[in-house]
């Protein structure tokens, strides 16, 4: 990630101890079939991670988990109909290359066997051509526009 990331303004390389703190936080409630990667010769290098929406059921806890918010939002994850996409990159040697298109057909036919009908993106900056192309590319639509302004405070 932190290679793939590395050309997007404001990113911030996250550190070895960061990596595994996310993990923990993000692996008990991923579900694997949306986690897609093409690994060669025993490298990752294209990932996605999606994780099925839970919004609704954060709201009917009213962001609580315990004692009964936990298994509103595990009822939710379960009845969506939505994917939301977290992460997604492929290593800039590869890139070109058509990993980014079977990443997307794998993500998409498994999302489309389990009835989803709508995939949210992570956030997008309207600088990163190539990834604003992909989902042009892959007929997606726009509803949020991302950009960053800078200003001089003296």
């Amino acid at each position: 990630m932190n290679e793939c990331y590395s050309h997007i303004y404001g990113f911030v390389p996250i550190e070895e101890d960061e990596m595994i703190k996310l993990a923990n936080q993000y692996i008990p409630i991923l579900d694997p079939k949306y986690v897609k990667a093409v690994t060669i010769d025993g490298e990752i290098v294209a990932f996605a991670i999606g994780i099925p929406d839970f919004s609704e059921g954060l709201q009917k806890s009213r962001g609580r988990l315990f004692p009964f918010g936990i298994f509103k939002i595990m009822k939710a994850m379960k009845n969506t109909d939505r994917v939301n996409l977290l992460l997604g990159a492929v290593k800039p040697k590869y890139q070109n290359q058509g990993l980014n298109v079977i990443i997307a057909a794998k993500f998409f036919e498994t999302a489309i066997a389990n009835g989803i009908k709508e995939l949210e993106s992570h956030l997008i900056l309207e600088t990163n051509t190539k990834m604003l192309g992909e989902v042009d590319k892959a007929g997606g639509k726009f509803c949020k526009r991302f950009r960053i302004f800078i200003k001089d405070l003296l």
